[in-house]
């Protein structure tokens, strides 16, 4: 990792893994040297945050990245980070709007934001943020996941059958793709169209 830090499906498998093993504490002693780099990776900070939830007191982490926003006010990623570890809801709310103020590229902020919408029932305040997260960062697992769910919630039955159906048409195996797609139809009352999904 120390080689390929912009690797980010290794540093979920290896922040992941470890944090399981009961080796948070090393997670976040590995990913530590990495959190002064510029820019900011932001990746490697979402991690360090969770291995470190789990190892120090919550407030040691916020005054950690108060500290280092102080250096740089205008961070977009130090605000979003920082809003991930404060202790309330509203300065949390705040601090991503700042974020995404900021930098309208930063599409942890965008989806911080819709996932603060989503918690409230807030399904259709967190639409238009999810799009941008995902149009921002189309390969990110959780943000795309979110957008299916919120959508799915939103019926938007139409619209995910067809792209699903073409997913599935590219890689007919793809079980979370059939999986959406059986809910979608069984959502519209087309039970047997979805057993047939199934089935093929």
């Amino acid at each position: 990792m120390r080689l390929h830090p912009e690797d980010e499906d290794l540093l979920a498998v290896y922040a992941q893994t470890a944090t399981a093993a009961g080796k948070a504490a090393r997670v976040a002693d590995f990913l530590r040297p990495g959190l002064t780099n510029r820019p900011v990776w932001v990746q490697w900070h979402r991690y360090y945050q969770n291995a470190h939830r789990s190892q120090s007191p919550e407030a040691s982490l916020t005054a950690e990245y108060r500290a280092e926003l102080a250096r740089d006010p205008d961070n977009s990623a130090l605000l979003y980070l920082l809003g991930r570890v404060v202790p309330t809801r509203a300065e949390s709310r705040a601090l991503f709007a700042q974020a995404c103020a900021a930098d309208p590229n930063n599409a942890f902020a965008y989806y911080a934001r819709a996932y603060d919408c989503v918690s409230l029932g807030d399904w259709a305040g967190a639409r238009p943020l999810l799009a941008r997260a995902c149009a921002l960062r189309p390969q990110q697992a959780e943000f795309s996941s979110q957008f299916a769910v919120t959508r799915f919630v939103l019926a938007e039955y139409a619209d995910l059958e067809k792209e699903l159906r073409a997913q599935l048409q590219t890689h007919p195996l793809d079980q979370s793709a059939c999986e959406r797609l059986c809910d979608v139809l069984v959502a519209q009352g087309r039970t047997p169209e979805a057993q047939t999904v199934v089935a093929q």
